[in-house]
């Protein structure tokens, strides 16, 4: 006779999609093995009340570890969520959450010209997107563009791009070379190129992950260049 499932809402060992309580929690990622899907551990967290959680759930908490040196918390995340969804008239996903703190996490520091920590954040942002099988390339640009406005801001006067190792044909071709800073890099960052075709995730969007190495620097006391080499 096949065992009759009997979900129990926040069991210690109840998996967070189907609600089948397991013979066993998992300590580490694991699948169902009554739905199939992913289940993932985060023990040490009080975003929710069980540690086995979704992906997505899993990721709240994440965002939430990675950037409390910026405010975030359990609190700022629930009233963020509770925000959007009185907005949508329904219960805001915890994807539809993470991408609202994202954005205002940009806007918080757009204010202060921290353009290195929104560097950071549209990074994040790029990957998040590629993860759910969506295009991060133009989050990973407005990366890219922060961090040229970065450089400008240190007087960083030339610089050479880093290949990550899965790097396309389009990135390789940039190696190696020495690009001075201008104003037009601000807006237009050579990262990621127009064909970039860079690996990510086996089965996922492209994102390209190569980067920049300031090179020379303008001396803000002297106004003498000196040099990283």
């Amino acid at each position: 006779m096949e065992r009759k499932l009997t979900p129990i809402q926040n069991s210690p060992a109840a998996c967070p999609h189907c609600g089948a309580v397991l013979d066993k929690a998992p300590t580490r990622k694991a699948k169902c093995p009554h739905c199939g899907k992913d289940i993932y551990v985060r023990s040490k967290q009080t975003l929710y009340p069980q540690s086995l959680l979704t992906e997505q759930q899993a990721d709240a908490v994440d965002l939430i570890k990675n950037f409390e040196f910026l405010g975030l918390s359990d609190k700022v995340f629930k009233d963020k969520q509770a925000q959007l969804s009185a907005k949508f008239g329904t219960q805001a996903s915890a994807d539809d959450t993470i991408w609202g703190i994202y954005n205002g996490l940009i806007s918080s520091l757009a204010r202060t010209n921290d353009f290195s920590q929104m560097s950071i954040i549209y990074s994040q942002m790029a990957v998040f997107l590629v993860r759910r099988g969506k295009d991060g390339q133009r989050s990973m640009t407005e990366a890219n563009k922060m961090t040229m406005r970065d450089y400008a801001k240190m007087g960083v006067i030339d610089f050479e791009i880093i290949n990550d190792p899965k790097a396309c044909g389009a990135c390789k071709a940039l190696s190696g070379k020495k690009f001075k800073m201008t104003q037009e890099l601000t807006e237009n960052p050579l990262l990621p190129p127009k064909d970039c075709t860079c690996e990510s995730w086996k089965g996922k969007p492209p994102l390209c992950a190569c980067s920049y190495v300031a090179k020379n620097f303008k001396s803000p006391f002297s106004g003498v260049n000196y040099s990283t080499n």
